[in-house]
């Protein structure tokens, strides 16, 4: 084996600049012998590799496969170049619980929580059976004014509206299509609202073939049927679209005072009204974003953050920003009340704090799989910040626990 090359491969990879031929190269290196002992030599010559040193990689390929696609990330507080750490397979975080990492000094610092996840949260804290995860909820409000439980309903028809038909598919996503006669344009347009719980989750098909993510505590107002030149839809909360082509139709999602127009493309939207800004982010496509402080023209990996009339423009992280619909937290140098508001919402829990708020941030990724408490544990075993459960309430308590 060449140990230069593959010192050079390994520190590459961490770092976060190895591409596609690279990866390949990575995994046959390490279907070789001895590969084990030259890691275990890097980390000790790399002073920064040297804190991952207590994590062992696995030996056979399948499993090293798993390696190479998992998504923990080191953040520093700096103003240094962030660097990618892609050596945890999600298997091994899902067993694990979780790992967080706090930005404190410039540093970053590993925390691994054990299999059960047993860290102390409080004495006084009780074990409610109601801070489960979210899960695929949502309430269908037809024309009408009747409502549909989707989580509760079976697969198939939902209902019937005019030439349209509703239907839960077998994968729980809601679908329209036409019901046996093409969609005649209607007097007026009928309107169908999706409104998705705290704890909750939902995908949806609009009658044009778009495919939309809905997040917890969001809604989206639609028509049954696309008429006309334009396809206009009503967001509250957040969403991620993809959207279908039809030059001649553009499509447009309304959220508060800002627009967003595409013709075809996937974007992410969040406008939770809790949260400082509304951001547009541009996966694919483009999209002009318009508001009162004007229109944006967005390209991939672009966001816009709206505050107000003032409006930024910046390269996106896209896992982070699409982390929820990918089933995971990803927290990037993020303040404990921006972490807590994103539990109030998947666990449809209230949010108190006892004391000063912490000031520490924290960065890492776990599943929203994952039980509260799980979470909770291993933030507080970072000794920054504190939580005592009590019933539907988490109370976040600054500086070390009891």
């Amino acid at each position: 084996m060449d140990t230069a090359r593959f010192r050079e491969i390994i520190i590459t990879y961490v770092t976060g600049g190895l591409d596609e031929a690279g990866i390949a190269e990575l995994r046959r290196l390490l279907d070789q012998p001895g590969f084990q002992e030259l890691l275990d030599e890097i980390m000790q010559e790399d002073q920064e590799m040297r804190s991952l040193k207590q994590y062992d990689f696995p030996a056979s390929y399948d499993r090293i496969n798993a390696v190479l696609l998992s998504r923990l990330e080191l953040y520093r507080k700096s103003a240094a170049p962030i660097r990618r750490v892609r050596f945890l397979s999600t298997a091994w975080v899902r067993y694990a619980a979780a790992i967080i990492l706090l930005l404190a000094g410039g540093g970053y610092l590993f925390l691994k929580v054990n299999k059960s996840g047993n860290l102390p949260i409080s004495a006084a804290s009780s074990k409610p059976d109601n801070l489960k995860p979210g899960t695929n909820r949502a309430v269908l409000t037809l024309a009408d004014g009747r409502q549909v439980n989707l989580d509760s309903s079976t697969v198939g028809l939902v209902a019937s509206q005019g030439n349209v038909r509703v239907k839960k598919l077998a994968n729980g996503q809601l679908a329209y299509e036409p019901n046996g006669s093409p969609v005649e344009a209607p007097k007026g347009l009928v309107y169908n609202t999706l409104t998705v719980p705290r704890g909750g989750i939902y995908q949806l098909e609009l009658p044009d073939g778009s495919h939309v993510w809905l997040n917890s505590s969001s809604s989206l107002r639609y028509p049954t049927a696309f008429t006309g030149g334009d396809r206009a839809v009503e967001l509250k909360g957040e969403g991620y679209f993809e959207v279908a082509h039809d030059p001649a139709r553009p499509f447009a999602v309304t959220t508060g005072g800002t627009k967003v127009k595409v013709l075809g493309t996937g974007f992410d939207i969040m406008g939770y009204t809790d949260e400082s800004a509304l951001k547009v982010t541009l996966v694919q496509g483009s999209v002009a974003v318009s508001s009162s402080g004007g229109r944006t023209l967005l390209r991939p990996g672009e966001q816009v953050a709206i505050r107000g009339a003032a409006t930024t423009v910046q390269r996106a992280d896209l896992p982070e920003v699409l982390a929820w619909k990918d089933g995971e937290f990803r927290f990037k140098g993020m303040d404990i009340e921006a972490i807590m508001r994103q539990v109030a919402r998947w666990y449809d829990v209230e949010i108190l704090y006892d004391g000063p708020k912490p000031v520490n941030r924290f960065g890492g990724v776990t599943p929203r799989k994952s039980e509260v408490r799980e979470l909770l544990a291993v933030l507080e075993a970072t000794h920054k910040v504190h939580f005592k459960l009590e019933g539907n309430k988490i109370t976040v308590i600054g500086g070390p626990g009891p």
